[in-house]
């Protein structure tokens, strides 16, 4: 370890070293126990040796290194601490080790004690090392009577400490002194947790709670729903291997604070069948039991060394009589954490429950209850002395500070002939205040979270599993048919490895055709059979139980999301439309400086004229004769520019309109603008129809121009971007990060596609073209990076998503995107045609474009980790959760069904360009609209925090996705709400705008959108459709130059070049008709067409009979 590498935390040292010095020397009475201190307080010298290695054979981690972690926070071998009761401490270490420790010396305070550093020279003579501090080391010798060590001699490994057993032994200072054991001592002080540990212990006890539920717990239900074999040993890996799977670290880090860096497991547990032992052991190689009995899962897990433990037991077919003890089993758990008071005997704890056992349910149940019922945890995860058991000293006592693993459960139980065994584990923790708080509460212990109701087996039939607690990974509801055929082939290696001989002996008797002809109908069985239990799904009892709660818990989203906006927007009326906020003074001089196109007369350009019209680009501006004097409007306060010829006459009329400020607008335009007077329209006549047809078109194209330019306050945050923008700070090393042969979306230049090197350095990325062109892209100017690796489709990606839009070559853009190509895009039918399934060329291309996925997928992922050492992980890059998929046409013009992804912090869809990227912190509430029963499909509308931009909107979802999506949103913890009407968000939005205090008032997004106001929207859909009308129309009279007498704000010129899919409705969502309801509808016409053609077919054969 380097000096530059450890940085020691001095005040928790200072904190820790007076606690152990208060306790020592009776100082402290708030944590006291005469009876296990009793050693400690005798000896005058505490003697702490590491040597090499911080743990023993067997694994048990050395007290010195468990005193090194909770003083230091680190270990350092070859080290020996002696801690004198005169409040002087000797460290004799190496060179090393000293240079690190020196920070004590350097952070020291007046109540520290008086540290004193011993080097040992390269030769490791440690005999030498006190004979150059003889002085120091007699004088604690002569202050010394007996010595106390926390740890036999001759325990600790190598040359060191052999030296300083061997120094302590023979013929110096310390010899003939009396030796004691403390150890005890020791470990009852550890056990006292201060805020830095007690952090650091629910930090490990939310990773046990994730390791449960986001990796074992989900592959265990995957494992029940598609009936695979699977041993107990190959799930309790998976949460070894979620260690090092960048994807679980970046949403733990993202969710929970998590550093990957400090996470580390201690075992991992999965039992079931009818073999249990409840205790921490070896995972067996038996496979998952997939029928009815009960299913144990343990997590024990660290975090910077504090340890955390979670024990569940999940049920399969519970019967009555295990509902029964398992609900008593939560009920012991509820008594025993009541009993956790300050001063009782951790052995009075375990015969308190015991007796209770043997009162409630008899003394042959109670023989069946564990053995330990608990014991002190943190940085060993349990010690022998701190066990709550019957054979615990009585001196023992909780105290408070303390963080307990607490631990319910009973063995060898019997239930309708099955062995099974109930096994509840929770780390908690004491206060100060005597309230006991459980850390592992995340994962829910109560029986209809924990119970799984499998289907009744029948022959040729496979049943799955129907799913009762939510996890934080949501599955499909409505299984694809892909899905069902590969279902039994996902993890065919390992089933094939796992299978006994007996099948394998009988699987190679079956005749090939007839083992086809079985597996043919299998599917189809399998297929009709899910289908039709997945829609009976969405009805039973188990599934209304789900959604219950989730409604339960957006109830309580909506009431914090209301007092979130009165704390935003308050009741004060000055503080009115604080979502625009008052224009600061900083602001409004550069609105002023905007709007100000000349200074003074002088800048007027030279070529103008007094008589004409002139069009000023360079300063976006047009300055307009009025009696005989130039008059300078800025671009930015043109709404439409109209040139006609007049009825009759050669003169032609330019016409100009301008954007007035009404309302809202007017209250927060800058001071220098608040005044009565503003210029609606200008009319310049003139028979030069040429001249003024060519001014016509120089205003249209100022005006498109500008347009591009975007949002004042886009501009601004761009100019501020400009001015703090770094110069890439290059990697010099010699390894370098570089991805080769990239494409670029959007393009740099001219050309459809483009191609380069995208290389990473310390504090950017630059990529270079094949053309020469480079573009340099800080990773602070990043919100999200997304890396989407390549699966069923055929190109690898790193999106960046920036915090302000940027020009690329002739285009502005807030995406930027890396890609490789796979394999072709094009497939070409003629070169198909002849060959069959088993072709030996097609089989090596679907291999070789295997192996081209993983290869790529490896590349970027090398090169995204090379990233996050460059950055010193200030770049993350964040995966989309393909699970939680679904489909769906994003609210832009063009863009067709496509499937969109959640990331961590974003909604996004990447493949297509322009992609779709929605910042999960941006959304204030979703609305689900056309949510109506008869329906294939419905809308969701992202509303967003600024209610001054459009809504973002994903329309067209299938109906089955949107329990799927509810899920989602109820973990991210977003508000939604559901209606069956389209509404009019652009109207919507204004009129919250133009009173948000009475919206507040009103109980904001639940007044209108909650179940209260669904009456009320019945009755607005004539208004809606007019006003989508009103505003079709608005707009495009403003495209086309219409004349539009109606007064709009300053804001109506920034919405039309915000966001143009805002404007554009589907003729769908007009007539508001679904897909369902125009089939139906062109159905009844075919069928009424027939009728009239039959009516006229026998109207015709009539006459024809009567003319024969």
């Amino acid at each position: 370890m380097g000096k530059d590498q450890v940085k020691l935390d001095v005040a928790s040292f200072g904190r820790r070293i007076q606690f152990l010095y208060s306790v020592w020397l009776e100082e402290n009475t708030k944590y006291d126990n005469k009876n296990v201190f009793k050693n400690l307080r005798e000896v005058d010298l505490l003697y702490v040796l590491c040597g090499k290695g911080s743990s023993r054979e067997d694994g048990v981690i050395y007290k010195s290194m468990t005193l090194h972690y909770w003083l230091f926070g680190f270990e350092f071998s070859d080290t020996l601490i002696l801690f004198s009761r005169k409040r002087k401490i000797l460290i004799v270490t190496s060179q090393k080790k000293v240079s690190i420790l020196r920070q004590l010396l350097e952070g020291s305070s007046d109540n520290f004690p008086n540290i004193e550093l011993i080097l040992v020279d390269r030769k490791g003579d440690l005999k030498e090392s006190f004979e150059n501090h003889k002085e120091l080391v007699s004088n604690i010798a002569e202050a010394t009577t007996t010595i106390g060590r926390i740890e036999p001699a001759g325990l600790q490994d190598g040359q060191f400490a052999s030296q300083c057993e061997e120094l302590f032994s023979g013929d110096n200072p310390f010899s003939n002194k009396e030796t004691t054991m403390v150890t005890a001592s020791i470990d009852y002080l550890l056990c006292h947790k201060d805020e830095v540990e007690l952090g650091l212990c629910k930090k490990a006890a939310v990773l046990s709670v994730q390791m449960l539920k986001g990796v074992l717990l989900q592959r265990i239900e995957t494992i029940l729903d598609k009936e695979l074999k699977e041993s107990h040993k190959n799930i309790g890996r998976r949460a070894e291997a979620a260690l090092d799977d960048k994807t679980i670290h970046n949403t733990w880090k993202t969710k929970y604070g998590l550093d990957p860096e400090d996470i580390d497991l201690v075992y991992s547990l999965v039992q079931s069948g009818s073999n249990f032992e409840l205790k921490a052991v070896e995972n067996s190689d038996e496979n998952l039991c997939l029928t009815s009995g009960c299913i144990i899962l343990s997590i024990g897990s660290k975090y910077r060394e504090y340890c955390a433990n979670i024990t569940r037991t999940y049920f399969l077919n519970s019967t009555e009589e295990q509902k029964s003890l398992y609900n008593y089993c939560l009920e012991l758990m509820e008594t025993l954490i009541s009993r956790i008071k300050e001063g009782t005997s951790f052995s009075d704890l375990y015969s308190g429950i015991y007796q209770k056992i043997v009162e409630d349910k008899g003394t042959e149940l109670a023989q069946k209850f564990v053995k330990i019922m608990g014991h002190c945890i943190g940085i060993e995860f349990r010690d022998p002395s701190l066990i709550i058991s019957p054979r615990s000293s009585p001196d023992v006592l909780v105290q408070k500070g303390m963080t307990f693993n607490l631990s319910i459960g009973f063995n060898n139980l019997d239930s309708n002939g099955k062995k099974y065994a109930i096994w509840i584990c929770d780390t908690v923790f004491l206060s100060q205040e005597g309230n006991v708080e459980v850390l592992t509460q995340g994962c829910s212990k109560k029986l209809e979270h924990v119970s799984y109701e499998l289907d009744d087996e029948e022959p040729e039939e496979q049943k799955p599993v129907v799913k009762k607690e939510k996890t934080s990974q949501v599955k499909k509801e409505k299984p694809t048919k892909k899905e069902l055929d590969e279902s039994e082939d996902e993890f065919d290696d390992d089933e094939t490895e796992e299978d006994s001989e007996d099948d394998r002996h009988s699987k190679s008797k079956k005749d090939s055709k007839e083992i086809k002809k079985e597996k043919k109908s299998k599917d189809h069985l399998i297929i009709e059979d899910r289908l039709r239990r997945t829609a009976r799904r969405v009805n039973n009892s188990e599934h209304s139980e789900e959604l219950k709660e989730i409604e339960n818990r957006q109830k309580e989203l909506r009431k914090r999301k209301l007092v979130e906006l009165q704390k935003r927007f308050g009741g004060k009326k000055e503080e009115k439309n604080d979502q625009k906020g008052d224009i600061s003074d900083s602001e409004e001089d550069f609105f002023n400086s905007k709007l100000s196109s000349y200074k003074s007369v002088k800048e007027y350009p030279k070529e103008r004229s007094s008589s004409r019209i002139y069009v000023d680009t360079a300063k976006e501006s047009i300055l307009v004769p009025i009696y005989g004097l130039l008059v300078p409007f800025h671009v930015r306060l043109l709404k439409n520019v109209v040139c006609t010829q007049e009825e009759g006459r050669k003169s032609f009329i330019l016409r100009i309109n301008f954007l007035l400020p009404t309302g809202i607008s007017l209250e927060q335009l800058p001071s220098t603008l608040k005044t009565p007077v503003f210029i609606k329209e200008l009319m310049i006549r003139s028979e030069d129809g040429k001249t003024l047809n060519s001014i016509f078109r120089s205003i249209k194209e100022l005006i498109k121009r500008f347009k591009q330019k975007g949002t004042l306050e886009e501009e601004m945050a761009e100019q501020d971007m400009i001015k703090n923008q770094q110069p890439i700070d290059f990697n010099r090393s010699k390894q370098r990060v570089v991805l080769k042969d990239v494409g670029i979306r959007p393009t740099i230049g001219q050309g459809r596609r483009q191609h380069g090197i995208l290389e990473a350095h310390n504090n950017g990325f630059r990529f270079s073209s094949s053309k020469g062109e480079t573009i340099d892209i800080l990773y602070t100017s990043i919100k999200h990076a997304i890396f989407q690796p390549v699966e069923n489709d055929l190109i690898v990606i790193l999106h960046l998503h920036l915090k302000h839009s940027i020009w690329l070559g002739k285009k502005k853009t807030q995406d930027i995107q890396f890609y490789s190509e796979v394999g072709n895009q094009i497939d070409d039918l003629e070169q198909r045609r002849g060959r069959n399934v088993y072709d030996p060329d097609e089989i090596m291309e679907e291999q070789r474009e295997r192996e081209t996925k993983k290869r790529y997928n490896l590349e970027y992922k090398k090169f995204i980790q090379g990233i996050e050492e460059l950055s010193k992980n200030s770049f993350e890059a964040e995966i989309p959760y393909r699970d939680l998929g679904f489909y769906g046409v994003p609210g832009r013009a063009g863009v067709s069904n496509v499937q969109l992804f959640p990331t961590a912090s974003c909604l996004v869809h990447l493949l297509e360009f322009p992609p779709f990227v929605l910042s999960l912190d941006e959304i204030e509430v979703v609305s689900f609209e056309r949510v109506e029963q008869g329906l294939r499909n419905f809308d969701m509308i992202f509303v967003t925090k600024d209610y001054s931009k459009p809504v973002k909107r994903v329309d067209s979802i299938p109906i089955e996705y949107l329990d799927l999506i509810k899920r989602w949103l109820n973990e991210m913890e977003i508000v939604y709400y559901e209606g069956r009407q389209n509404l009019n968000w652009n109207a919507v939005l204004k009129t919250i705008l133009s009173d948000i205090e009475d919206f507040v008032q009103n109980g904001g997004f639940n007044g209108f959108l909650g179940e209260d106001s669904d009456d009320e929207e019945g009755g607005s859909d004539d208004d809606d459709d007019d006003e989508d009308e009103e505003y079709s129309e608005s707009d495009e009279d403003d495209e086309d130059d219409d004349d539009d007498d109606d007064d709009e704000d300053l804001s109506d010129l920034e919405e039309e070049s915000s966001d143009d899919s805002f404007k554009e409705l589907s003729s769908d969502e007009e007539e508001g008709l679904s897909w369902d309801e125009l089939e139906k509808q062109a159905i009844k016409e075919d069928r009424k067409r027939g009728r009239e053609q039959d009516e006229d077919r026998r109207v015709d054969s009539g006459y024809s009979r009567k003319r024969r």
